[in-house]
């Protein structure tokens, strides 16, 4: 038998697992169990933990098979039959079609997110106009901090919700972020233990780039409002981010100023005294906006959009090397119809960019790699953006080893639903189903919208907006705890 099972001519062989285990139950004999056989878990699974069904099964295929024919025979049988079992399958609740030739993201190096509502106990997530978060930090003293706009009152104003765990929430109120005219705040991150946030405000007419900052995790806050900021310049100007990068900090954004709208860099050494970049790289194209940047070893990369001579979009990227700014020409980046990148982050392969792309009638989610900023690869899995209606990523955050990425996406009953899309490697990717119970919590009446999202002691808060009976209101979705995935 062992012979037969070792020959080197495939035909010479058992033809399957099959005829390879009668054949040895044959020759050792039946078994002779005295009780039930004993699956033993991994030491590394938590007790209570279950084993996932498909693991389990292959267990007991591989004990049965000791039992039967011994551990010469079991090596023999598991190169055989094993690969018969075929790869691990979906995890429930999640979408992982891809097309031929792209591999469907590990299970096991996803984060199992089960979502909830953020109940709105304190009330302050609505009203008479309309609300929404539109960027998530983690503060100082473990204080979450969302900022956003807040249209209730008689000027749309700037506004900041905080909360300790997650789920009760309570809105700032300082002066600082309502005064004449109009504010949004856009982009906000920790620099040196301390909150900064930038936007715009509309003033005399025009919109100028804004900057406030806090010492007290979020609690009060203080508008750069000097003369000598830097920050007051003819025509139109907002701040979509921020980031701390050499010289010390760095916004982007855009300007129109010259009659077109072009991409605008921001630099401070300490956040008080801003000076505008110069660079040809900026505009002459028509209109073309950075939204997100990240650090990239020693350089800068930043993404947004820019326009073509046809008038459409095309996705675009900005790499600062060494103080010099460049501009990327890569045909991944366009295309028909528009392109647009909205959220970047080192991870992956090296960068992971995520956006929309609607060149096939409606928007589709859409995902940019690259291993050195400067060329761009498009994620293959087309078969999980390409879906009726339109779908976009907003965010982008790191899991562990995994990425998340989160947004909304049109529903079959007309209305937008949060979406939130799972990755192990930035390149192959799954969403999590709409019709899951996990999800079901990102949907509804109306329309949802998730714009950004942060990881907090184990759980992953999404915030952004909802539709409620009469304007969009402010909104948050919580997880619950969850293992990363190493």
């Amino acid at each position: 038998m062992l012979a037969q099972a070792l020959a080197k001519s495939p035909d010479e062989r058992f033809g399957t697992g099959r005829e390879l285990a009668e054949a040895a139950a044959e020759a050792i004999g039946p078994p002779a169990l005295t009780e039930e056989p004993v699956i033993h878990l991994p030491a590394e699974v938590p007790a209570g933990a279950r084993l996932p069904l498909h693991r389990a099964r292959r267990r007991l295929v591989w004990f049965a098979l000791v039992g039967m024919a011994g551990v010469v025979a079991v090596a023999v049988t598991a190169a055989l039959v094993l690969p018969l079992l075929g790869s691990e399958p979906a995890r429930e609740g999640s979408e992982s079609r891809t097309p031929d030739g792209s591999a469907s993201p590990n299970p096991d190096a996803l984060p199992r997110l089960a979502w909830n509502p953020v109940p709105d106990i304190q009330g302050v997530f609505g009203g008479l106009g309309d609300q929404a978060m539109a960027a998530a930090v983690v503060g100082v003293d473990g204080t979450i901090v969302a900022v956003g706009y807040d249209d209730t009152r008689a000027n749309g104003n700037a506004a900041v919700w905080t909360s300790s765990n997650g789920l009760r929430w309570t809105q700032a109120e300082s002066e600082a972020l309502g005064v004449s005219g109009e504010q949004r705040m856009e982009g906000a991150a920790v620099i040196d233990g301390e909150l900064m946030a930038v936007g715009w405000e509309l003033s005399g007419g025009d919109t100028d780039p804004a900057v406030w900052t806090s010492a007290d995790s979020g609690a009060t806050w203080r508008r750069l409002d000097a003369v000598t900021s830097g920050l007051h310049e003819t025509g139109n100007q907002a701040m979509r981010t921020v980031i701390e990068a050499p010289p010390g900090l760095v916004a982007v954004g855009h300007d129109n100023s010259a009659g077109n709208i072009d991409a605008a860099v921001w630099t401070s050494t300490d956040g008080t005294i801003w000076v505008r970049q110069t660079s040809t790289f900026f505009g002459g194209r028509g209109q073309d906006d950075m939204l997100g940047v990240t650090t990239f070893g020693e350089e800068l990369v930043v993404v947004g959009f820019g326009t073509t001579e046809t008038g459409d979009r095309d996705a675009a990227v900005w790499v600062e090397s060494g103080g010099l700014w460049n501009r990327i020409e890569d045909g991944s980046l366009g295309g028909e119809g528009n392109q647009q990148m909205i959220a970047v982050l080192a991870a992956g392969p090296g960068l992971v960019a995520v956006g929309f792309d609607d060149s096939r009638g409606d928007e589709d989610a859409a995902v940019w790699t690259s291993t050195d900023g400067r060329n761009w690869e498009r994620a293959p899995t087309e078969a999980v953006f390409d879906r009726p209606g339109a779908q976009t990523m907003y965010t982008l955050v790191q899991v562990g080893s995994a990425l998340v990425a989160g947004g909304s996406s049109d529903t079959p009953a007309g209305d937008t639903d949060g979406a939130i899309w799972l990755s192990a490697d930035g390149t192959n990717w799954t969403r999590l189903s709409p019709a899951s119970t996990a999800a079901a919590a990102l949907g509804g009446l109306g329309r949802q919208r998730i714009n950004s999202l942060v990881v907090f002691e184990r759980r992953l808060l999404a915030v952004g907006s909802q539709r409620g009976p009469q304007s969009d209101q402010a909104a948050g979705w919580i997880t619950d705890p969850f293992l990363s995935p190493s």
